[in-house]
């Protein structure tokens, strides 16, 4: 009994893989190699974006960070502090640029 059982179980999911297999031809058929295409091309994060603004071309001059975290963000006391950290690290280390032509509005005190 067991022996039937499992045939059954056998047949049953390669009848399902068999029509999911035509019906999966059947669509690239139908569409052409527009679906194909679409499965196959680069998604928004695999594209490479040109930048806005050349910050390589401006190392010599000064950068000026400005992070205002109002309250009604309800952010934590600390964001501002980390955000201009973050933004400092960003700029000297990626983008090359002198640590002392960066400008924060973080104050001290």
């Amino acid at each position: 009994m067991e022996i039937k059982k499992t045939k059954h179980f056998v047949c049953s999911i390669s009848r399902i893989t068999a029509v999911v297999a035509v019906l999966l031809c059947t669509l690239f058929i139908a569409s052409g190699c527009t679906a194909l295409a679409f499965l196959l091309s680069s998604g928004p994060y695999e594209k490479k974006i040109p930048p806005a603004y050349d910050l390589k071309g401006q190392q010599d001059r000064k950068v000026f960070i400005w992070v205002e975290c109002p309250r009604s963000a309800n952010a934590d006391f600390d964001v501002q502090e980390k955000l201009i950290t973050a933004f400092q690290l960003y700029l000297t280390e990626k983008a090359g640029f002198n640590a002392e032509n960066i400008i924060t509005n973080q104050f001290d005190g």
